[in-house]
């Protein structure tokens, strides 16, 4: 006799078969899996300073919270395939013919498929930082980048956008922009995710008030550079979409 009342289906947790697929739909797999989608977090830390009096510099290293991914370390097989795409980066190197300063790659990542979350904050956004973070979006073809709204807006905004001959969106594998609102400082571990705004009027009134001066700034920004005052742009064959988010850890919002 077959019961089915009350029977209840569990989702599926293992595949033991998987091993005795081909070899060839095995590494289709692994490449599919290489490609999932991460907010992989980024904080610049400042070490103090080096340097004589007037040539000052600021050594910084990167840091991040994001886990290695998973296909790196499921078996040999997975591993061989994710670093066809996952590679580490965010190193730092400096150098000026007195002193040499630099730290090692240690954040895997895969620019075209993560999102790249720049969450260091208005006390690291100097010129130095941000280009730093820039340049490696942009030579690395990032296809998504976040942003701290708060550190875009506090003081001049031209570090972390880009300057005009080298904009944030001079690249064209850049297809997001990712502006995200935080009540607080962020300084944490926990699953990142942002939580798009799309009617302002429905926020509370100091983020209605960012959100206004953020889209003010970038509508200036994107018009001064497309109308032809960054030459790189006419390199480009689309604007990057533009989102508004909360930022939230582990569902919660900061």
């Amino acid at each position: 006799m077959v019961f089915t009342a009350g029977l209840v289906k569990l989702p599926l947790t293992q595949f033991t078969l998987f091993p005795t697929l081909p070899v060839e739909l095995r590494l289709k797999i692994w490449t599919i899996a290489s490609f999932h989608s991460r907010n992989v977090d980024i904080w610049a830390r400042c070490l103090g300073k080096i340097g004589s009096r007037l040539h000052p510099y600021i050594p910084f290293k990167y840091t991040s919270y994001c886990s290695v991914p998973a296909v790196l370390h499921a078996c040999r097989e997975s591993r061989e395939v994710g670093l066809q795409y996952y590679h580490l980066d965010f190193g730092t190197f400096y150098e000026n013919g007195t002193f040499r300063f630099e730290t090692p790659p240690k954040i895997y990542i895969n620019f075209a498929a993560d999102r790249v979350c720049e969450l260091s904050g208005s006390d690291n956004n100097s010129p130095v930082i941000c280009e730093y973070f820039i340049s490696k979006c942009r030579n690395n073809g990032a296809q998504s980048v976040a942003l701290r709204l708060s550190s875009m807006l506090d003081g001049d905004s031209e570090p972390l956008l880009g300057y005009q001959d080298r904009p944030l969106w001079g690249s064209p594998t850049l297809e997001e922009v990712v502006l995200f609102v935080s009540r607080e400082d962020l300084d944490m571990d926990g699953q990142i995710e942002f939580d798009e705004v799309k009617d302002f009027s429905k926020t509370d009134n100091e983020t209605f008030i960012l959100l206004d001066r953020a889209q003010v700034l970038l509508w200036r920004r994107f018009n001064e550079d497309w109308n032809g005052r960054s030459p790189i742009v006419d390199q480009l064959k689309f604007r990057p979409r533009v989102k508004y988010a909360h930022i939230l850890l582990d569902g919660d919002r900061c």
